[in-house]
C-alpha cells in the first residue's frame, strides 16, 4: 500500500469539492434555499424589506465561491506539483493547512447556521466533517512509510 499516494489522492478529491462547491456558490443565480431558510424570508420578502440586503448576499456568496475555486485550485496544484512525485513534508503541511482553514470555518460557520434554522433546508454541514476527516487522513498517510514488496 503506497500511504503517500493515497494522500495525494484524498487532497486532489477535497481540492476538487472545494472547487466544484466554489463553482456552485459562484454561478448560482439565486442564495441557497438554506439562506432563506435561516432568513425565515423568501427572496421577496427579504426584496420588499429591503432591495439591498439581496444584493450584498448574493455578492458575499460569490466572494465565498471564488473563495473556495482558489482554494481549491491552489489545493490542487499545491498537491500535483509539490507532492505528487516528491517527498515534500514542507508541502504536505502546505495543503493540509490549505484546505484545513477554510473547512474548518466553513463547517462552524454552517453548523452555527442549521442550528438556527427552525423549519426548512440546513447547509450541509457535515460534507464539511467529511471533508475535514478526509483532510486530516491524507496528512497523516504522508508521513507513513510505504511498506515495500
Amino acid at each position: 500500500m503506497n500511504t503517500k499516494k493515497i494522500s495525494v489522492w484524498l487532497y486532489y478529491v477535497n481540492a476538487i469539492i472545494a472547487i466544484g462547491f466554489g463553482a456552485l456558490y459562484f454561478f448560482k443565480n439565486n442564495m441557497m434555499d438554506y439562506h432563506y431558510a435561516f432568513m425565515e424570508m423568501d427572496a421577496a420578502q427579504i426584496n420588499d424589506f429591503n432591495s439591498r440586503i439581496l444584493i450584498l448576499m448574493e455578492a458575499l456568496k460569490k466572494i465565498v465561491g471564488a473563495g473556495l475555486i482558489g482554494i481549491g485550485i491552489g489545493a490542487f496544484t499545491i498537491t500535483h506539483f509539490a507532492l505528487r512525485d516528491q517527498d515534500n513534508k514542507g508541502a504536505n503541511v502546505l495543503a493540509f493547512l490549505t484546505l484545513m482553514i477554510p473547512n474548518t470555518t466553513l463547517l462552524l460557520i454552517s453548523h452555527y447556521v442549521a442550528g438556527q434554522i427552525t423549519s426548512g433546508p440546513k447547509p450541509p454541514w457535515m460534507l464539511s466533517v467529511l471533508a475535514l476527516v478526509l483532510i486530516i487522513i491524507a496528512f497523516i498517510l504522508y508521513f507513513i512509510p510505504s511498506k515495500k514488496k
